[in-house]
């Protein structure tokens, strides 16, 4: 009875050694992860893109296509590389409150980059577009 009871202290103290190591062990950021105020623009750009691709090119293999253009640019555009961006959004995908905050301010930032365009172009005398007959 006292191996068994060696063998049951021995057991639980492996689970309680397991439990406070798992739970001390907050998850880590990986080091190169891109911030909100820094996929915000990505995001934004990249929205834009897909919709113009997505109003302009009807064959689903030529928008893949051109998708992955686009991509190419915006990322050059920001300075990252596709990993770093990839990993940043696979990770913040994993944290849905943060990755519907970031969404919440790309909506909010096209919709200000909308609101100026209009400010803009209401400034601006209208040309007369001759109809076609």
């Amino acid at each position: 009875m006292y191996a068994m009871s060696k063998q049951r202290i021995f057991i639980l103290f492996c689970i309680l050694a397991t439990l406070v190591i798992t739970a001390c062990n907050e998850e880590q950021t990986p080091p190169n992860l891109l911030s909100h105020a820094q996929m915000i623009p990505v995001l934004a750009d990249l929205e834009i893109a897909y919709a113009g691709v997505d109003q302009t090119i009807r064959d689903p293999k030529m928008r893949v296509k051109k998708y992955g253009e686009m991509n190419s640019m915006i990322l050059k555009k920001h300075a990252l590389t596709h990993d770093q961006f990839y990993n940043s959004y696979q990770w913040y995908e994993t944290k849905p409150e943060q990755l519907d905050t970031i969404f919440k301010q790309v909506v909010t930032s096209l919709n200000e980059q909308l609101a100026n365009i209009r400010a803009t172009e209401s400034g601006k005398p209208r040309v007369k577009v001759p109809e076609i007959k």
